[in-house]
């Protein structure tokens, strides 16, 4: 069965949002003090994972990864440039690896001859779990399980979510189920945990919220997209088919490269619409949705 990926990213991004101190001191070595824009106002539209400025005045850029993207160390570049003539400051660059693998980034990109631009690569499985529980900031429990866990960790997991009153701890279950899914060898302590900590009497899987739903219900999902981007495709929708797959992409693989984007965008065939669409549906991660878009041009 094919399963749908949470945006997980999104999580992450929202999490880091709320400046989990610890983390951030773990990161940086200083707390930060501020959420910057991370928007740049350009005509083609650009958006940084977590833009926030330290005790010390610095800039940081965290950029957050969990597959490999090869035109990421361009648009780190570009970040750079406008970060630096946006805040006045050289900004301290992070690449944040969440895959389960060794990151394929080494921080480095070489332009011509003369030219190397650098920033910082950090895993987060190289970061102790032991780090973010001694928080007291549940954003920081959130983002533990992505990092190396310990023995004990789920029952001190479970302590530290406990701690949180009952109106608030389900929004934070919900988001420990996303990054439960970049660690799909965390879920049967997931479900174990969930069943003392969870407030309210929702089952484990839920066809709603939980990756792992039946079978039945994803196929009437995919049908269901399908006969909708198709039908605007027939009425000659291009632009709205377009978006579409694209929306189809984020949804199940949260972060879409700006260059396969803009691909999709200049497509206007419905005919390779369709089958885009399709594919976008059906691939079982993006690597394998790419693969394929590259054998249809």
């Amino acid at each position: 069965m094919t399963v749908d990926p949470f945006p997980y990213d999104r999580t992450v991004r929202e999490l880091m949002q709320h400046i989990p101190k610890r983390f951030a001191e773990l990161l940086f070595g200083l707390n930060v003090v501020e959420v910057l824009d991370p928007n740049f106002p350009k005509t083609q539209e650009r958006k940084a994972d977590f833009v926030g400025r330290l005790l010390d005045g610095s800039v940081v850029h965290v950029e957050l990864q969990a597959q490999n993207d090869n035109t990421l160390p361009e648009r780190m570049v570009e970040y750079y440039l406008r970060l630096k003539s946006r805040y006045g400051v050289v900004p301290i660059q992070l690449l944040l690896w969440l895959g389960n693998g060794a990151s394929p980034y080494n921080g480095e990109l070489e332009i011509g001859e003369e030219l190397r631009f650098r920033y910082r690569v950090q895993d987060i499985k190289e970061i102790d779990c032991r780090e973010l529980l001694r928080s007291e900031d549940p954003n920081d429990y959130i983002l533990a399980v992505l990092c190396r866990r310990s023995e004990g960790f789920w029952d001190a997991l479970r302590e530290r979510l406990m701690r949180i009153e009952e109106s608030r701890r389900e929004g934070y279950i919900q988001k420990l189920l996303y990054m439960v899914k970049l660690r799909q060898d965390a879920y049967d302590d997931y479900k174990a945990l969930i069943e003392e900590v969870r407030v309210m009497p929702l089952p484990v899987f839920d066809k709603k919220t939980d990756p792992w739903y039946l079978e039945g219900i994803e196929k009437g999902i995919e049908k269901g997209i399908e006969k909708g981007i198709e039908k605007g495709i027939e009425k000659g929708l291009v632009l709205e088919a377009q978006e579409s797959v694209i929306e189809v992409l984020e949804e199940r693989f949260g972060y879409v490269a700006e260059g396969l984007k803009d691909e999709i965008r200049a497509i206007q065939s419905r005919e390779v619409l369709k089958r885009l669409l399709r594919l976008a549906v059906r691939a079982q991660s993006l690597e394998a949705f790419w693969a394929e878009y590259s054998r249809l041009n």
